[in-house]
């Protein structure tokens, strides 16, 4: 007897729209942290993208001037191929040039340490964050995977489709 088989799960997204205050973002980290829990990312894993989120949500919330109402920061997580996990952190605010203060301003050289590729995107309506790591998941730990090209992503330099870094 044939029993039909289920298609293949799809890896769950995330899809965020966290108020767009500094008191706010502990829930966006919860919420980052299960989503990536669920994946089976390793606590390293899961505590490096969590604090790489986190730093773009804060510099979306602290950087960018009039942020028009509740949707004005939209935090997205997608499983790409393989193993690789994309997030994008959104926001629609017109960008506030402050003064560097002593001890601040390395929020996205962190991300950069913390991600394998990252990605941003300014525009005139809010700037793009766009960062990418493969996850050492244990079912898919044989499977090596670049960044495909065509995922609506923005491109840094080596754009997506490059071979990402090991370590």
């Amino acid at each position: 007897m044939l029993v039909p088989r289920s298609p293949p799960a799809r890896p769950p997204r995330l899809d965020l729209c966290p108020p767009t205050r500094p008191d706010s973002l502990a829930a966006a980290r919860a919420r980052v942290r299960s989503w990536l829990d669920d994946l089976g990312a390793s606590g390293t894993e899961v505590d490096d993208l969590v604090l790489a989120c986190s730093e773009a949500c804060a510099n979306s919330v602290e950087n960018a001037a009039d942020l028009p109402g509740p949707n004005a920061l939209i935090v997205r997580g997608r499983v790409l191929a393989g193993s690789i996990v994309s997030l994008r952190v959104r926001d629609y605010g017109r960008w506030r040039f402050a003064p560097r203060r002593p001890g601040r301003g390395r929020g996205l050289e962190l991300i950069r340490r913390l991600a394998d590729q990252v990605a941003i995107l300014r525009r005139a309506d809010g700037t793009e964050v766009t960062f990418y790591r493969r996850l050492e998941l244990p079912a898919r730990r044989s499977r090596a995977g670049t960044i495909p090209s065509g995922d609506g992503h923005a491109s840094s330099s080596g754009g997506p489709g490059g071979a990402l870094r090991s370590g």
